[in-house]
This record gives structure tokens, sequence and C-alpha cells, in this order.
């Protein structure tokens, strides 16, 4: 009863959260979650497991389609789902897409204004989440994605 307790007092702190996302919690949207990334992400995440554990799911049943979900780095980590099949393309972590920016930069010769742990300045929240590998590897980041601050004023 203690575990049911705790599982009940973890979820309403969680979707008490102020970054708590409801929609990407009610469809168990764990790609939605990984593309995100940082506190939405974390919180979510939270919010799901301990709802999962309450009725039985150990990792829930898009979790279970989707493959084992892990924590990296305070990073939801996820494969791909296509057409609710495994997909051989994983997420890119936020390393990755951190290499990639450095790689793009180096290769355009161009300067570095993103923070090189991808925590904003301002917000301290990773960037990154809302970054894809696409856009970190073919455009220069100039400021956050989530309070607008720019890096190159």
């Amino acid at each position: 009863m203690k575990e049911h307790d705790a599982l009940l007092t973890i979820l309403k702190m969680a979707k008490e959260h102020p970054l708590f996302d409801p929609d990407l919690f009610e469809k168990r949207d764990y790609t939605g979650l990984s593309d995100i990334g940082g506190d939405v992400a974390d919180w979510t995440y939270i919010a799901m497991m301990a709802d999962d554990a309450l009725h039985q799911s150990p990792i829930g049943p898009k979790a279970a389609e989707a493959g084992a979900i892990g924590v990296e780095a305070g990073a939801i980590k996820a494969d791909v789902i296509d057409g609710g099949k495994m997909s051989d393309t994983p997420i890119k972590t936020v390393a990755e897409k951190i290499a990639a920016q450095n790689q793009y930069q180096i290769e355009k010769h161009l300067p570095n204004f993103a923070p090189s742990d991808g925590i904003c300045y301002r917000c301290r929240r990773q960037i990154y989440g809302r970054i894809s590998f696409e856009k970190a590897s073919t455009e220069l980041i100039t400021g956050c994605p989530l309070c607008y601050q720019s890096y190159c004023d």
C-alpha cells in the first residue's frame, strides 16, 4: 500500500508541475517527448511512468510498441515509431545534436553562438530538446527556441 500511495503522490506532483504536458501524457507520445526534451519531457515522462505503474503496465502500451525506453542525461530516449512499427532510425541525443552543430560551424567557418552544453544562458533549459538533428547539422543556432533569447546580440 505504501508503494501505491507513493505512486499517487508522484503522479499528482508531476501532473501539477507547470511544465507537465497533458496532451503528450494522454497520447503517451514518447516520440513527442523525445522531440521536446528538457523539463517538459522529464515531468511528463515521470507522470506516465507513475500512471503506468498504478495500472500494472510496466512501460505502457505505446512504449511497449516502441521498445525499451530509457532516461539518459535528463533526456528521453526512444526508438522512432513509423506507423506503429519500429524504425531503424534512432532519435538523436542532445550530444549528437551538439556535435552536429559544432561540425556544421567548423565546415562553414561560422562562429559558435549556442551554449556548448545546450543549456540556455537565460532560461536554463536544454535548447536541443526543441532543435532537430537536421537543423543542428544544417543551420547556425543563434538563439533559444524556448525563451527566444538571442545568443548573437
